[in-house]
């Protein structure tokens, strides 16, 4: 692990060198936000002295860096220093000369900001899907010529003389580089940057210190260790950097926690049982998915190895490449050509992220597909939801990552009910899984010629590529195969997950006895699962049905689905919000017109945004009329956590198995120094300063969110607990979907729900909360919403509440 990430830090280090962008190396940042205040305050005396006597032989940049802030001067000329810092053959001369190119860049840019604002905010819109530096500046300085934007280019004389300037005065302050003369010819000296020994001491040392706390961690080949405390758990080596118990930097929770350890026996038992099953890494799955990969093959979450090629150009009808000299002369036509470049530059940005955690994942899978067994050491965060510690490849992972893993120990079927709850796996993730159990039984059943095809050739029919998990599904039907061949005593190791309705709502609407969020959250027994993303969409369709709107009739024809409410719906007990809700609603505009099958696409690109505001909207009120319950409780939460931080008080709670739980966002005040041009479009570097107040806005939004996670960490822990006296050994635990072999999911599904009942039962939680943060507060607290007639021993007859 220590050589693996070490071995990719050097690899992204080598390419920012070559690129020139040690700035934003792990060591070029510090050295950058260090360097900042001392060069600032000397360009901000030399601006001062000059200005008093007028002479000496640095005056010539006086009248040149009088215009700027000395934090912006001393910003551009340290980054502009450290890009390159470890090469010795950097000229002098070229590194002022960049230094001043940028300073008379910003100087024009703010000329266009105060000349034209409008366009120059329309520009900047634009250019913020875009996050190539190059291009931002050509564009900019391109519309500045275009539009006359008055502004007088430096000589080339002045500007190296302002750029030689900001470079001595970063040596004479910083100590950070050296300028010495060197022959360069027969006849010419040269001045040239380099590192002093003392720097390139300190980036050596740095570059060690990162290669040691970046370690790619890989799963283990035996039992994780078991925690004992905060600090001793997990991996065994000591060569890697120590990771605890609950992933935070706060010591003195740590030292509260560990004060408190032997009051969470369950807690610590659930983290050390998960950490204790054995996984194997599927050959079957790894086949074809290397073989996809190979081939270029783009399936769910592995992505084409080939970006998606670029429009051709309208005059030439060539795909741009580099430079591109044609002239368009059709301004329409221009913007569309570039909107639809930009779209594909964009789309192809994310495949590239994709593919290298897909590539991950298989080298991974590779590397260890011959192990017997191999396990995932686990920690929790702040609120007490599990996670795993190695990355890319485990079993909270994407569809292809839990693809790729089986339990290294399963359990044979022995009788129909195991078996009927393989197939419900089956059924649930293709896709099949609002209806009853029995109907998911029977897809199965009715689909077992072409689920057995499947397993034999994978490629002869790419149905299964259609499932909403594909490459789960396809694990299905090689398990579904051997089973078929094998019958009663195979032993099955597909983990067969149980997943919870809307979770969030559904520790809501418990917490509250809400019968109503019960019944839409599946918390009461029905015939057929509730939906209540279908709920949400059918009453926003009802409300787009009485308007007589444009929008409302193209929404009518684009359709209102499941699809479209789902995300909106599911935020909503995190503190989501509107602006939220139509950011996912545009999103799923965006991927519905990627489809090829699309036919009907109301809105032109530009349009999009206005027609995912609308709906929004509607949807934000049907869920506020769903789930008012909910809502009461996140308002309470809201109104608590301002109070409790108006007092400058952390927020505190201990979840009913006895995880004390710490909420504590600090406000930090920064330094910011932002230039026109940057990053994205600002180019903003925040130097923290240390600041023991709370950030309010971050306290009052985080706990709804944080006190619904720590509730259901708390029923994940304790339906291990309860699974456990049921014999349940092997577990799949993501924060709402709780997975164990097919010979164990009918007595899963029963602990989870014991657990679940458990946790509420004759306890009122947000009661217990008030009493607790009361003691600390002079004010009274608002009283906790009512609490209904739900009653919770019906989720014990709920087939739907986790399925």
């Amino acid at each position: 692990m220590q050589g693996v990430g070490a071995g990719l830090l050097r690899a992204r280090i080598a390419e920012a060198r070559e690129k020139e962008q040690e700035s934003n190396t792990g060591y070029g940042v510090p050295i950058v936000k260090r360097a900042i205040d001392p060069l600032a305050q000397a360009i901000r005396e030399f601006v001062e002295t000059i200005g008093k006597k007028g002479r000496g032989r640095r005056a010539v940049a006086y009248p040149y860096l009088k215009q700027f802030d000395p934090e912006v001067v001393a910003f551009i000329t340290i980054k502009s220093i450290v890009n390159g810092i470890s090469n010795r053959r950097r000229s002098m001369l070229a590194v002022s000369r960049a230094i001043a190119n940028q300073l008379q860049n910003e100087l024009q840019f703010n000329a266009f900001m105060d000349q034209n604002p409008g366009l120059f905010q329309t520009i900047m819109r634009r250019l913020r899907k875009s996050s190539h530096r190059g291009y931002q500046t050509k564009v900019l300085k391109q519309a500045a010529g275009k539009h006359e934007i008055d502004f007088e280019p430096w000589s080339e004389a002045h500007a190296a003389a302002v750029g030689f300037v900001c470079v001595e005065l970063a040596r004479e302050v910083t100590g950070l580089i050296e300028t010495p003369l060197r022959q360069v010819s027969r006849r010419k000296r040269s001045k040239f940057i380099q590192p002093t020994s003392t720097l390139m001491e300190w980036i050596n040392s740095r570059v060690s210190y990162l290669e040691l706390i970046s370690p790619i961690y890989l799963p283990m080949l035996m039992q994780p260790k078991k925690w004992t405390d905060p600090f001793n758990g997990g991996y065994y080596t000591g060569v890697v950097r120590n990771v605890r118990f609950i992933k935070t930097t706060d010591r003195p929770y740590l030292a509260e926690v560990q004060r408190r350890w032997d009051n969470m026996p369950m807690v610590v038992d659930a983290v050390n049982t998960i950490q204790n099953t054995g996984w194997h890494i599927r050959k079957d799955v790894l086949e074809v998915a290397e073989y996809a990969w190979d081939k270029g093959i783009a399936i769910s979450k592995l992505p084409s190895v080939d970006d998606i090629p670029l429009p051709s150009c309208p005059v030439c009808g060539r795909t741009p490449n580099g430079n591109h000299e044609c002239f368009i002369d059709n301004a329409e036509l221009l913007t569309k050509w570039k909107r639809d470049a930009n779209a594909v530059y964009t789309e192809n940005a994310k495949i590239k992220s994709r593919r290298i955690q897909a590539r991950q994942i298989l080298w991974i899978a590779d590397k260890f597909q011959n192990e017997k067994a191999i396990y995932f050491p686990h920690n929790l965060d702040f609120r007490g939801r599990n996670y795993p510690l190695p990355m890319f490849l485990h079993p909270q992972g994407n569809d292809l990552a839990k693809s790729l893993l089986s339990f290294a120990n399963g359990k044979p079927i022995e009788d129909a009910t195991a078996a009927g709850w393989l197939a419900i796996h089956g059924a649930g993730v293709f896709g099949h899984d609002k209806v009853s159990l029995e109907d998911r039984i029977r897809w199965v059943e009715e689909n077992e010629t072409r689920i057995l095809l499947t397993a034999a050739d994978p490629w002869s029919d790419r149905w299964w590529t259609e499932a909403d998990k594909p490459w789960q599904f396809l694990a299905f039907c090689f398990e579904w195969r051997d089973f078929q061949q094998k019958g009663y005593g195979f032993v099955s190791r597909l983990p067969v997950a149980l997943d919870g309705s809307c979770n969030g709502l559904q520790h809501f609407s418990a917490m509250l006895r809400d019968p109503i969020g019960g019944r839409e959250t599946n918390l009461l027994p029905a015939d057929i699962p509730a939906d209540i993303y279908q709920r949400i969409a059918d009453k926003t369709t009802k409300k787009l049905s009485h308007s007589n709107d444009l929008l409302a009739r193209q929404w009518l024809n684009f359709g209102v689905s499941r699809k479209v409410t789902k995300r909106p719906v599911m935020i909503m007990p995190y503190s989501g919000t509107l602006h939220a809700c139509r950011r996912y609603i545009q999103d799923y505009i965006k991927e519905e017109y990627s489809k090829p099958k699309v036919i009907i696409k109301p809105w032109d690109r530009d349009e999009i945004a206005p027609a995912a505001t609308f709906l929004a909207s509607r949807v934000w009120d049907s869920i506020d009329e769903t789930v008012v319950a909910a809502r009461d409780a996140m308002k309470w939460l809201q109104k608590a956590a301002r109070m409790v931080t108006n007092e400058g008080f952390p927020i505190t709670w201990t979840t009913p198995i006895g995880l004390y739980v710490k909420q504590s966002y600090n406000d930090t005040s920064t330094q910011r120094i932002t230039l026109r041009l940057g990053d994205t479009i600002r180019y903003d570097t925040v130097i923290a300063v240390p600041n023991d107040s709370l950030d309010m806005r971050r306290q009052v939004n985080g706990l709804p969110p944080n006190f619904v996670h720590s509730m259901d960490g708390a029923a994940l822990q304790l339906s291990i607990a309860y699974a456990k006296d049921y014999g349940i050994s092997e577990f799949a635990m993501v924060h709402d979907s709780y997975g164990a072999p097919a010979a164990d999911a009918d007595k899963l599904g029963m602990a989870l729900r014991l657990a679940f009942v458990d946790l509420y039962e004759g306890r009122n939680v947000l009661a217990d909360l008030r009493n607790h943060l009361q003691l600390r507060l002079k004010d009274e607290l608002p009283p906790v919403p009512e609490m209904g007639d739900l009653d919770l021993n019906l989720i014990l007859e709920s087939d739907f509440f986790f399925a």
